[in-house]
């Protein structure tokens, strides 16, 4: 990490307290960069960058810390690097290998097959791989004393208001180290807590006694679930065996949803979207939404908004590995004025017409064929899970769209 700073750059420090130098007020020129400096990040990027461009990789435009390259057997070689951690991926395991060896000149690497990553554990079988952070979760729940004594079906109590208000205040630095775990976890392979990680997240700056119970009772839940997690699986569509043949049947899709003026602070709407890829799940998200929504159709057309720049963002990583275009990606709602509306380009009536036109880039993308959008029913809808809290039945019945137990 502590990478060469090039020539006609300059980075300086001031000496450490214990250091005295010959002239007072002098600073210290830096030949390597430093954990810290802001520079350190930039220079790391550039190095390891310009190393697998050696190696024939291409970076990613879309994704600047996925590098890809194809065989001459014609196969896929992605690697995804994460500071001083990586992944490899190929159906060429021996051309892997090399890659790895050769980088071995450059850096100090231990390599094995993929089975934790990041404080995930990735198990793989039958055409099926499963990624689920069992492990993290048991120490998460150790680090802070918690247990669950008694099973626990949601990571919320749908009768507490998560207000500002509250009678006693709660232990911030608890409350906060507790919360830098939940949003880790919700991020990386828990999308069921990502409601909860966001809307407890508004409170880092001065919790409440009810704040704390609320993210022990996220982690509790997360501990009696531990052995859930995301499975991806391989999809056979029963192609001619070309390329252009097994692209155009692959399916690009996702679900949105807001719930309107559901903060009872601000009076601002939430968005939740979801994204699969066939029938994998490949990304997830819940966030309040930037500004206060004047009704439910706004709110909705802002979450769609949120969606439709995700997945574009997802079509253009593939598109860019792949170097063909992919069908376009079908985004569903439960809000028909919305989903006419954002098809039709019809924002011309009172209702609609302060809508900023930033969420009217969604009609563009219907023209060119990169988005399509399509009505879903409120029960079905898995972005729901994103939005607001869940009678248990209902999460219960949405989760198990997106999470899988483990068998082991």
């Amino acid at each position: 990490l502590n990478s060469k700073v090039p020539e006609g750059q300059h980075l300086y420090i001031r000496p450490p307290p214990l250091m005295r130098l010959k002239k007072p007020g002098n600073l210290l020129k830096l030949l390597k960069s430093l954990c810290g400096n802001p520079e350190s990040a930039r220079l790391w990027c550039n190095n390891v960058s310009s190393k697998f461009e050696q190696l024939g990789c291409t970076k990613s435009v879309a994704e600047p810390c996925l590098f890809y390259k194809e065989t001459s057997e014609k196969k896929m070689v992605l690697i995804v690097i994460h500071v001083d951690d990586g992944m490899g991926v190929t159906s060429v395991p021996a051309q892997l290998e090399e890659d790895l060896r050769l980088m071995k000149k450059y850096y100090k690497l231990e390599s094995d097959n993929l089975s934790w990553h990041l404080g995930m554990r990735i198990t793989k079988g039958s055409g099926k791989m499963m990624i689920k952070a069992d492990a993290y979760i048991e120490e998460m729940a150790k680090r802070f004393g918690l247990v669950a004594t008694r099973k626990i079906s949601s990571p919320y109590d749908t009768s507490m208001e998560l207000t500002k208000q509250y009678d006693i205040k709660g232990d911030q630095q608890r409350f906060m180290e507790m919360m830098g775990c939940i949003n880790y976890i919700s991020t990386a392979c828990r999308p069921d807590v990502s409601q909860m990680a966001s809307a407890l997240s508004r409170h880092l700056r001065d919790p409440g006694s009810k704040h704390l119970r609320a993210a022990e009772r996220v982690i509790k839940y997360l501990l009696w679930t531990k052995d859930w997690g995301i499975v991806h699986e391989k999809v056979n569509r029963q192609c001619t065996g070309s390329d252009e043949d097994d692209i155009a049947k692959m399916k690009h899709n996702g679900c949105f949803d807001a719930d309107f003026a559901t903060c009872k602070d601000t009076r601002k709407s939430r968005s939740g979207q979801v994204l699969f890829v066939d029938s994998n799940l490949s990304s997830w998200g819940s966030k309040t939404q930037p500004i206060v929504a004047l009704s439910s159709f706004e709110s909705e057309t802002i979450a769609a908004s949120d969606a439709s720049k995700k997945a574009i963002c997802q079509r253009h990583t593939m598109q860019e590995v792949l170097s063909r275009k992919l069908p376009a990606t079908l985004l569903r709602g439960d809000n028909k004025p919305c989903l006419s509306s954002t098809s039709s380009n019809n924002y011309s009536s009172a209702r609609t017409k302060h809508i900023d036109v930033r969420y009217k880039h969604m009609h563009q993308q219907v023209v060119e064929k990169e988005l399509a959008f399509e009505h879903v029913n409120t029960k079905e809808n898995i972005a729901d899970l994103f939005t607001k809290r869940l009678p248990t039945t209902t999460f219960t019945h949405l989760v198990e769209k997106l999470l899988r137990k483990s068998e082991e």
